[in-house]
C-alpha cells in the first residue's frame, strides 16, 4: 500500500525543483557545457595584450636622411668675417653646393632611450659687393669686394634619456606606444673647416677717361673642433596606425669649450608598415641647429637648417 503514496511525493518534489531552477517558458541546459563554453569564448584580455605586447622589447632603429641646407649668419677665420645668407633653394640647379647627409641610430630598452648621430654638410658661398664713395667733386673710386666662402661641417652627438611618458593602446596587432615623452642629455662634437678668399679691388676715374685700380686678395683658413653639452626632450605620437609624428628640442653649448650657445629644433611625419619583420617609415620634416662658437679670431654664429627627407628602419628583438 506504500507504494502508490511514495512515487506521487516524489513526481510531486520533482516538479518543484524544475520550477525553481528554471524561469518559466525556459529550458534547463546542462552548466557545464555553458561554463566550458565562457572559458574558452572569453580569453583574459589582459593575457593576450601581454603576450603581443612590444612595449618591454629592445628595439633598434636605422634612419638615413638627406638634410638639403640652408645656411645664415656670420663665419670668420683669421679675424676675417662675413655674414652669409644661403637658400639651398637658391642653388638648387647646383646641388652639390650645399648639402648634407646624416644617419642615426636608435636603441630603446623597456624605458631608456639611446641615439648616435652623425651628420656631414658642405656649403659653398658666394658674396660679391660694390661700393661707391663719394668725394668733394661728386667723384670717388668704386670698391668691389668678393668673397668665397667654402665650409664644411662634420657633426656627431649622442645621447642617453629616461621615457618619462607613455600612453600605450591595445588592438588587434598588440600595444601601440600611441604617446611618448622622453627627456635626455648629450654631447655633440662639431668639426669645422673654413676657406675664406676674399678680394678687395678700387677703381678711380681720371681725367681724360682714364682709370686707375688697385686691389689686394687675403685666403684664410681655418680648422676647428669642439664639444658642447646639451640636454633637451623629444615627443613622439601614432596617428591611426600608420601615421607618425616627433619633435625634437635641445639646447646647450653653456660656454663650455668656448660655445656659448647651441640649440636644435626637429619636426618630422612619417608614414610606417610592417615588411618582413621590419617596420619601415618614410618621413619628411624640417630640422634646425644653431650654434653661437668664437675662438680668438675664428667666429661660427650660424643657424643651418633646411628640410629633411628620409627612411627608417626598426627591429624588435
Amino acid at each position: 500500500m506504500s507504494r502508490p503514496i511514495v512515487t506521487p511525493v516524489r513526481a510531486y518534489a520533482a516538479l518543484l525543483l524544475t520550477l525553481f531552477a528554471c524561469p518559466a517558458g525556459r529550458a534547463c541546459a546542462d552548466p557545464t557545457p555553458a561554463e566550458e563554453a565562457t572559458t574558452t569564448d572569453a580569453p583574459s584580455p589582459s593575457t593576450e595584450i601581454k603576450s603581443d605586447s612590444r612595449s618591454d622589447e629592445p628595439s633598434l632603429s636605422l634612419s638615413t636622411y638627406l638634410w638639403m641646407t640652408s645656411l645664415s649668419g656670420t663665419v670668420g677665420a683669421a679675424g676675417l668675417e662675413t655674414d652669409v645668407d644661403q637658400s639651398f633653394f637658391d642653388v638648387l640647379g647646383t646641388a652639390d653646393k650645399v648639402y648634407g647627409l646624416m644617419a642615426t641610430l636608435d636603441i630603446e630598452y623597456e624605458r631608456l632611450v639611446f641615439q648616435v648621430n652623425g651628420v656631414y654638410t658642405h656649403a659653398e658661398i658666394s658674396d660679391e659687393r660694390t661700393r661707391v664713395r663719394t668725394g668733394p667733386g661728386g667723384g670717388g673710386p668704386a670698391v668691389g669686394v668678393d668673397v668665397d666662402v667654402e665650409v664644411d661641417t662634420a657633426w656627431f652627438e649622442t645621447l642617453a634619456g629616461y621615457r618619462i611618458y607613455q600612453a600605450e593602446r591595445a588592438d588587434k596587432s598588440g600595444v601601440f606606444k600611441d604617446l611618448a615623452v622622453d627627456v635626455f642629455v648629450g654631447a655633440r662634437v662639431t668639426d669645422l673647416q673654413i676657406d675664406i678668399d676674399a678680394l678687395a679691388a678700387a677703381t678711380l676715374s681720371l681725367p681724360g677717361g682714364r682709370t686707375l685700380t688697385a686691389g689686394i686678395e687675403k685666403e684664410l683658413d681655418g680648422d676647428k673642433t669642439w664639444v658642447e653639452p646639451f640636454i633637451g626632450a623629444r615627443l613622439g605620437a601614432r596617428l591611426g596606425d600608420h601615421w607618425r609624428v616627433q619633435v625634437r628640442g635641445d639646447i646647450g653649448g653653456f660656454g663650455v669649450d668656448n660655445s656659448d650657445l647651441s640649440w636644435q629644433a626637429v619636426a618630422l611625419a612619417g608614414y610606417e608598415w610592417r615588411v618582413n619583420g621590419w617596420n619601415i617609415t618614410l618621413f619628411g620634416g624640417y630640422r634646425a641647429l644653431g650654434q653661437d662658437y668664437s675662438d680668438g679670431g675664428f667666429t661660427w654664429d650660424t643657424v643651418v637648417h633646411g628640410p629633411v627627407l628620409g627612411a627608417q628602419f626598426t627591429f624588435y628583438f
